[in-house]
Parts: structure tokens; sequence; C-alpha cells
């Protein structure tokens, strides 16, 4: 099976059950790569603004059969979103 290949730079997003938070690629390897936190700024409209954080968690993602997995972490490719379920 084929797995998106992704780019330093391209935008991301941590999967944590309902929650998201935004990432940018900051590494690859031919069998990994890593992303970093990005800061978000809601706005007043609700939407988002996302800002590079060089101090932000870093994580590390490796090919399994199944698809990128960064200890049980998901992630989602090509785009930035921020997420917080109040319900947990």
């Amino acid at each position: 099976m084929a797995f998106k290949i992704p780019e330093v730079g391209d935008p991301a997003t941590l999967c944590f059950h309902t929650d998201r938070q935004a990432a940018t690629v900051i590494r690859v390897t031919k069998d990994s790569f890593t992303v970093q936190r990005d800061k978000a700024l809601k706005l007043s409209n609700g939407e988002y603004e996302f800002i590079s954080n060089p101090n932000g968690v870093k994580y590390v993602f490796r090919k399994t059969e199944f698809g990128w997995s960064s200890h049980g972490t998901r992630i989602m490719l090509g785009k930035k979103q921020e997420y917080y379920d109040k319900h947990f």
C-alpha cells in the first residue's frame, strides 16, 4: 500500500481522539517524517491563524502497515486544523 510522502513545509494536523492540533512537517526521511506543533491564534471570527513555533513539540511519524503513526497519534497531511472538544 502506498502512503503519501510529505515534503518539508507541508501543513499537517495531529489527531488526538476528538481534538486536533496544527503542525508543520520539518524533516523527511525515506521511512519517517517529523512534524512540529504550531501556535494557533483564535481570531474574532472563530477561525485560527497558524504561526510556526520553533519551540513547539515535535512528533516523529514512522511508516507502519496501516499508515503513519507516532506512538498512537494519528496525522492528517495537507491541512491544518485546530479543535478542542470541551466535553472531555
